[in-house]
């Protein structure tokens, strides 16, 4: 069993349950900040928050709710709990729940919060202002309670150890880490740690932040290891001068704009006149001025490298100004100056305030100014003729004063440094284990005046963070340099630095990349690396589709669509994880679609489509991309949101979010409408008309589009139906006449006679003459294109010297294919991407030859294909109430897979024998399916049971009874008593007995009271030969070595000895499992014997501190380190798809008779009792997971399940996976077919009632 709401979400995090309770209690969202007016907007900036309270005991409950402007991680006693805000925008701002009480201990405890402010990732929106908010509770019961919220009695201090002057790693994604360990506190997380000299928080002022719950599961984070190591060597580093200084400014972090300039401002003092050097370096153009007088002046687009300017300023004795311009164009902005330390043999002194006091090197910043192009940097601006520390200028958006900036020369150096490259040797010496980090084993670096580098392939690509375990001197600099393919970097390297002794480190915010350089500088010391390993962090998608043929290749292409998906999909879909991590919604509709035919969270989906509803603007149009703070406007993109509301209603059925969102609909649909011209199609459409990346059609600037033109018609016909469903035929009528009206002119403005095709555009009456698979592929799609031409504009479509698609939009060929009924070409098209392949890709590119990103999910339509059409389930109703199941052979000799639906998984295999197809299939009893296949076709539906078995197996015999020993602490909760009930009427178990077990919320003595409730739930029924009831003990184990005496675990040895490895005994454990535990230690035979079928854990692969193994942990190492077969079903497949509401219980079993009364109050009066506490897990005040019934499931083969590496089972409640491949086992349920488990149970309950004498309702 499990315990009730106190268990999971302290990890999970979700956040939409049972909120209301909170905001009775304390209504106000009290925002905080750590003092201080310059850091209230400072970029890049880290802030810590800690909040140190005892409690006396165990508390009743201890739940919170928090957000942050602009990140937060959140922990508690040094443990992280979850990561957060959900990203929206400020009228959709989200805040997570966390129940603190299972992980609070008795004593002083500390929440902690680590705040990054102003990411300068561009998917985020913020206020540009820090804060941070919790509130809530620890009640003891007693009418007592400790407040949690904010400001109460939390302190908070700005991080010295992270550094904010850093270049954003691409122009979309946020800083490169800089971290100097040796600066920063330690144990601030954890109690006892001395905070007095850090500030109490004080509250924001202005709070533009609409909060609302979090309507998405936190992310998955899975450790993985890398998978081989190349490039050992070292570097002779190049070293910055020890008799230079250095100066280096991340503008763009600054002022976060392009097309800008801005100025740097110092005083250089010379002891006597005389001549030094100076390099510099800028991204983009720079210019300088000494005393007044401009020495050089370059517009240019570049990187900033050390060197590229190389300077003699002939300085005057005393004070000498140097004024420097820096222009940019897009993405980085950035200046790195190097100055001598000494002039004329005595010291130069660097400051802004022309002070010879003090040794720290001064500059004063301007910013930004408008550069509308690079042409425009040599106009004269303000700063240039007057320079005063308390001017004021007229800027690019507003009034632009002087910053004083006091330069860390450490981070400057190694800025520098990192611009000059390296001189690399393969010289294996220093660093010759390095592949010992593919074992996890540690590898030391010596100390050594170079560095030492090698590379991490971590086998395909990732996205998620790094973590590094150390022990080494304080000063030793590990750098990481990210890449998607070798020799790609992304941006800079991000950089740590060690203090002294052992250490730990993880990066703040996921990256996407497969190679990861590590460079060990200024080694002074043996420096052992104990591990560096990624945390893989994705949406916790769950596999419920599958797809496998006879084509190897189709297979793979299957899979890595899959896997690129996942590395794409986080809070938002994303285009990629390298580089930008923004939803556009062009991305958004392939991904959408590969998530439903592969995984089936439809969640996702439906928050990216209120998402792109947000960014509705005045005149009507969406962003191209949302959330996003940089305003982008690609029309086409809108339409094809028009597009997946239509693909949701097919796939999820959910009409009240279509309404939700309509009106933005509408307003779309106007704003196109308006941009009708007079020869009746779109022209001059205004923004971003971006189509693909295939010739020119990255940007259509004039004229009419025939693509935008379709995917406007597309839309209408789209709007229409929609409008249909939701009973408004006035606006269905009008969007079908202006598609009709569009009809006829898009056939007059680009159907080409002369060509037999549809032409790209058409200018001022004149057509062009460019022909491209995207005009043909949507004339065909939509029907605009007459029936009869259907063939020739295949043919067109698929010639070789047509304008190719990439990637992306071969969605669109392919769905054209199958729509016209051509689509015996599309598997040679989808074979296609093994060209990606062959490049080394291990998820898709951006192009079929991208040079760029790596990882694109846009390039995953063949997942879909496959899905869909070759093993050809799809929906043919709103919310799949039908499907149709048309497989495609396409040459294949089988294929075989699962498509999931909302009201269960569909499952096909079709094989060809001969000229005969042979199609089993299964599906759930709510979705009317109609089968389409050749005459001659041989077609069985096999029970829905979740598995993929040919029916011949299906027809042989009913299977044997499985023989059956549940171990339960029945009476702690009404799951134990629906599985028992389930087990006692099923005719296909054999229910040889019931070992009762310990629980800490049973009466003494625990197994006696939870025997007792066995035997009162038995007699609700009416049984032929009620199975025995045998008492277990009473207490967990002491230790892993000795056994507990008692009845149950003898009675378990018992049972088990007529059963052998080819027919073994099912051991249920659905409580705490000393029983089982101790059989295994009294007789280590038993292992032979049985399979032990357990619920447990919170989830893979973290393992957890779960209510069954808390019972007795020392029991679950046992098991886990026997040789028994092991089945698991975790907490959160119950929580997936084992939750049943009042409701559903009432008509389920209620009307059952005595039984079915009996069984559906036992859930009813449980959600009454606890609303709030149940609302905690499932977000329903009236719903519960029957947890412990996904063993029954897994006995009467309605589950889906992985086999897994066996772990151990830490004293933590964390697994240990093994390092290697090969060794035992556990089998792993990742999916429960909950409709086939509660139909069977009402049957058995229904027919148990009228051996009773009640009839069934």
């Amino acid at each position: 069993m499990h315990l009730r709401f106190l268990k999971i979400m302290s990890v999970l995090a979700l956040a939409c349950a049972g909120s209301g309770a909170i905001a009775a209690q304390a209504p106000a969202w009290n925002w905080v900040w750590v003092p201080g007016a310059e850091l209230q907007t400072r970029q890049n900036l880290h802030v810590y928050f800690r909040n140190e309270f005892a409690v006396a005991a165990q508390p009743k409950s201890a739940r919170i709710e928090v957000s942050a402007d602009s990140r937060y991680i959140l922990y508690l006693n040094g443990v992280r709990l979850g990561r957060g805000p959900l990203k929206g925008d400020l009228a959709h701002y989200a805040y997570e729940t966390y129940d603190l009480a299972p992980l609070l201990k008795k004593g002083t405890n500390v929440l902690a919060a680590h705040v990054h402010l102003n990411t300068g990732i561009q998917s985020e929106i913020h206020s540009g202002h820090g804060g941070f908010v919790c509130r809530g509770k620890v009640s003891a019961g007693s009418g007592s309670a400790l407040d949690l919220g904010t400001p109460g009695a939390w302190k908070a201090t700005a991080s010295t150890g992270w550094q904010d002057n850093r270049a954003k790693r691409t122009g979309y994604i946020g800083y490169v880490a800089d971290f100097d360990a040796r600066k920063d506190p330690v144990g601030w997380m954890r109690a006892g740690f001395d905070d007095s000299r850090w500030l109490k928080t004080v509250k924001v002022a202005s709070t533009p932040w609409k909060l609302m719950p979090r309507d998405l599961p936190q992310m998955r984070e899975t450790l993985v290891r890398p998978a081989a190591v190349t490039d050992v060597g070292h570097i002779a580093a190049p070293r910055a001068s020890d008799e230079c200084r250095y100066a280096s400014f991340d503008l763009f972090s600054r002022y976060h704009t392009d097309r800008a300039v801005a100025y740097a401002w110092t005083y250089l003092h010379a002891a006597e006149a005389g001549t030094v050097n100076v390099r510099m370096g800028s991204d983009d153009s720079a210019a300088l001025w000494l005393n007044g007088k401009k020495l050089f002046s370059r517009a240019v687009s570049r990187g900033a490298a050390i060197g590229q300017e190389r300077l003699k300023l002939d300085l005057n004795k005393g004070w000498n100004e140097v004024l420097i311009k820096v222009g940019q164009e897009v993405d980085k902005w950035e200046l790195l100056v190097e100055l001598p330390r000494t002039a004329g043999g005595k010291p130069l002194v660097v400051s802004a305030d022309r002070s010879l006091q003090g040794g720290a090197q001064t500059w004063r910043v301007a910013g930004p100014f408008g550069q509308p192009s690079m042409k425009d940097f040599e106009k004269p601006l303000p700063p240039e003729t007057d320079r005063r520390p308390d001017a004021s200028y007229q800027g690019k958006s507003g009034q632009v004063t002087w910053s004083l900036v006091t330069i860390d020369e450490n981070v400057s150096r190694r800025r520098v440094e990192q611009t000059e490259g390296a001189q690399f040797s393969a010289d294996r010496s220093r660093v010759a284990s390095a592949s010992d980090l593919t074992k996890a084993k540690p590898i030391v670096i010596g100390p050594a005046s170079s560095g030492a580098r090698f590379t991490l392939d971590f086998g395909r690509e990732l996205s998620g963070f790094v973590r590094l375990d150390l022990h080494g001197p304080a000063g030793a600099v590990i750098e990481m340099q990210y890449a998607e393919h070798p020799g790609a970097n992304i941006g800079g390297p991000d950089t740590y630095v060690l203090r002294e002794g052992k250490q730990q480190f993880e990066t703040y915010h996921y990256q996407g990349f497969r190679y990861l350089t590590v460079t060990a500088k200024e080694v002074t010391k043996p420096l052992t690396i104990n591990s560096i390993n990624t945390l893989f962090f994705s949406y916790p998608l769950e596999s419920r589709g599958a797809f496998k043929c006879s084509d190897p290749l189709l297979n793979k292409i299957w899979n890595v669509g899959c896997h690129s998906l996942r590395c794409c999909l986080h809070e938002t879909y994303e285009d990629c994880p390298g580089y930008e991590q923004l939803q556009y919604w062009g991305d958004a509709r392939v991904e959408t679609l590969v998530q439903m035919a592969a995984f089936g969270d439809a969640r996702p989906f439906a928050r990216g489509l209120r998402a792109m509803a947000w960014s509705r603007q005045p005149d009507g149009i969406t962003y191209s991309r949302y959330p996003c703070w940089e305003p982008q406007i690609i029309p086409t993109f809108s339409l094809i949101w028009i597009l997946s509301l239509q693909d949701y209603m097919l796939w999820e059925g959910d009409l009240e979010l279509v309404r939700e969102v309509w009106p933005v609909a509408d307003d779309v649909l106007e704003w196109f409408n308006g941009h009708v011209g007079a020869d009746g199609v779109l022209t001059d459409v205004p923004q971003w008309v971006f189509i693909d990346w295939s010739g020119d059609l990255g940007r259509f600037d004039k004229g009419a589009s025939s693509i935008l033109n379709a995917f406007y018609y597309g839309a209408l016909v789209t709007a229409a139906d929609l409008c249909g469903e939701q009973g408004n035929t006035s606006k269905a009528a009008l969007y079908r006449s202006r598609a009709a009206a569009l009809k006829t002119a898009y056939e007059k403005a680009f159907w080409s006679p002369a060509l037999s095709a549809y032409v790209n555009s058409y200018r001022d009456g004149k057509q062009g003459t460019s022909l491209s698979q995207h005009a043909q592929a949507l004339a065909l799609l939509f029907d605009l294109a007459p029936v009869e031409r259907r063939r020739p504009l295949v043919g067109q479509m698929l010639r070789e010297d047509t304008m190719q698609a990439t990637p992306y939009f071969m969605f669109y060929v392919l769905r054209a294919l199958d729509h016209t009924g051509y689509y015996k070409y599309a598997p040679d098209q989808m074979r296609r991407w093994k060209s990606m392949l062959d490049r080394g890709a291990t998820t898709w590119l951006e192009e079929w030859a991208n040079k760029r990103s790596w990882c694109h999910a846009w390039s995953s339509a063949p997942t879909y294909e496959l899905s869909t059409r070759v093993l050809g389930v799809r929906p043919d109703a709103p919310g799949f109430k039908k499907a149709v199941i048309e497989p495609f052979t396409a040459g294949l000799e089988w294929a075989k897979g699962t498509v999931p639906t909302p009201h269960g998984d569909i499952s096909v295999d079709w094989w060809q024998k001969g000229p005969t197809l042979y199609v089993n299939y299964s599906a759930p009893s709510a979705v009317a399916v109609d089968v389409r296949v050749p005459a001659g076709t041989v077609v069985k539906r096999r029970p829905f049971e979740g598995k993929a078995i040919r029916t011949e197996k299906v027809e042989k015999k009913m299977p044997e009874r499985v023989p059956v020993v549940l171990v339960t602490d029945c009476g702690t909760e009404m799951d134990d008593q629906w599985a028992l009930s389930h087990l006692a009427l099923s005719p296909r178990v054999d229910l040889l007995g019931v070992v009762t077990t310990h629980a800490v919320n049973l009466p003494e003595p625990r197994a006696e009271s939870s025997a007792k409730a066995a035997r009162g739930v038995l007699s609700q029924f009416s049984l032929k030969s009620p199975p025995p009831v045998v008492a277990g003990s009473s207490v967990p184990l002491a230790d892993v070595r000795t056994p507990r005496a008692g009845a149950g675990a003898d009675f378990i040895i018992k049972a088990s000895r007529p059963f052998t490895g080819a027919k073994r005994l099912r051991l249920l454990v659905i409580g705490a499992a000393t029983e089982a535990a101790s059989a295994l230690l009294k007789d280590p035979t038993l292992a032979s014997r049985v399979e032990i079928v357990g619920m447990g854990f919170k989830n893979w692969p973290e393992g957890g501190n779960e209510f069954n193994i808390k019972n007795d942990i020392r029991a679950w190492q046992v098991i886990l380190d026997s040789e028994a077969p092991v089945t698991v079903g975790d907490a959160a497949v119950c929580i997936k798809d084992l939750v049943v509401n009042a409701a559903k219980a009432e008509a389920l079993l209620g009307g059952r008779g005595k039984p079915g009364r009996f069984l559906a109050d036992l859930l009813i009066n449980q959600v009454k009792a606890s609303p709030e506490g149940v609302a905690s897990v499932t977000g329903d005040r009236t719903a519960w997971p029957v947890w412990d019934e996904v063993t029954i499931a897994h006995v009467l083969g309605m589950t889906r399940s992985e086999v897994r590496p066996r772990p151990r089972l830490g004293d933590d409640f964390k697994f240990v996976i093994p390092e290697k491949p090969g060794g035992r086992t556990v089998r792993w349920i990742t999916s429960v077919d909950s409709d086939a488990l509660w139909g069977d149970l009402a049957n058995l309950v229904s027919a148990n009632a009228a051996l009773k004498g009640f009839s069934p309702e």
